[in-house]
């Protein structure tokens, strides 16, 4: 089994047999507050593999068109650039390898691969060797160095206010002692709180929960920091699309602050269409893939705007994780 790269190379240069798009959408569609297009939806189940018919027409169209965006994925998932759970062969390496290299050299291609939340510096690491391919980690809000300027990703301010009622909620609790990391600075769509289990003098934060003195230090202030926030994102449309989860290990407790409507792979995906829409020579060809949920932002961002979405599947036609998917068709992830 090797990456679905071979699926891409083959759809836009060699008309492959395999695979099925539905005619993909003409018109754009609206979108709701938190710029999520308004695109019917099917079980994933029911995405057909892409027929050859279609899978000419995409190549006639990308053939014919003057530029393009193409975004690919690239997550711990069922193979878009390696099988799942393993790594590519070294034969398969060069084979992918070679497949970016053909994209990107094309100057009529805008060529992202975007991560899940991980630094961008992971996909660097693998992929920075290539000339002209861009790169994003972190569902697309973390920009690589070599991306190309006038994207601007919209900063969501609910969670910068929801930034500044935990600061206030740990000062109320009698926290003093946290980190906080703020993945992108510019945009701010990720803040994470991190709270020592133990004191600077290396003795665990008492606390008390229930009136039991606890082993870790400040569950009880973490867990009502969370309810708090979680209150605060019910009741006050200020905070409205955020979202707070609380995790705990032996060292620490992270309080994790996210924009839910836009952390996600849709943000840059419709940034870049906005960076491109009043450009002299407009795109006239987009095509996504991807093969997990937290894809089918991507998808409906290229879907809305009219070009292609392929999700890809199993060997057995299916996906561990099912979801409703805007993508039109599907290829699945063997050879070709």
């Amino acid at each position: 089994m090797i990456c679905h790269f071979a699926l891409i190379i083959a759809l836009l240069y060699l008309e492959p047999s395999r695979g099925a798009l539905t005619n993909p959408v003409k018109s754009m569609s609206q979108t709701t507050a938190g710029h999520k297009p308004l695109i019917e939806t099917r079980d994933i189940k029911d995405v057909d593999l892409i027929s050859r018919e279609v899978s000419r027409e995409i190549h006639k169209s990308y053939s014919q068109s003057h530029k393009r965006l193409i975004l690919l994925d690239d997550d711990v998932s069922l193979g878009t650039i390696k099988p799942f759970r393993r790594e590519n062969s070294a034969y398969d390496q060069k084979r992918m390898t070679r497949a970016l290299k053909k994209l990107s050299e094309d100057p009529k291609n805008e060529v992202w691969i975007i991560t899940d939340r991980r630094h961008v510096g992971v996909l660097e690491n693998a992929y920075g060797h290539i000339p002209g391919l861009h790169l994003a980690g972190y569902e697309g809000t973390d920009l690589g160095e070599n991306h190309p300027p006038g994207i601007v990703l919209a900063p969501p301010d609910p969670l910068i206010k929801l930034r500044n009622a935990a600061d206030g909620i740990l000062n109320d609790l009698g926290i003093t002692q946290y980190e906080i990391q703020q993945y992108y600075l510019t945009q701010q769509y990720f803040i994470d709180y991190f709270v020592p289990s133990t004191s600077s003098e290396g003795m665990p934060n008492e606390h008390k929960v229930n009136g039991i003195l606890g082993a870790n230090g400040y569950v009880g202030e973490m867990t009502e920091m969370k309810k708090n926030l979680e209150a605060m994102i019910q009741s006050d449309q200020r905070y409205r699309g955020c979202q707070v989860k609380v995790a705990e290990t032996p060292e620490e407790f992270r309080v994790m602050l996210s924009h839910q409507d836009q952390f996600n792979k849709g943000t840059l995906a419709e940034a870049l269409f906005r960076k491109h829409e009043h450009d002299d020579e407009p795109i006239d060809f987009g095509l996504s893939i991807g093969d997990r949920q937290m894809d089918e932002p991507m998808h409906q961002a290229m879907r809305a705007h009219g070009y292609h979405a392929i999700v890809v599947k199993g060997k057995d036609g299916n996906n561990f994780d099912p979801w409703p998917t805007a993508s039109g068709g599907s290829g699945k992830n063997q050879g070709i």
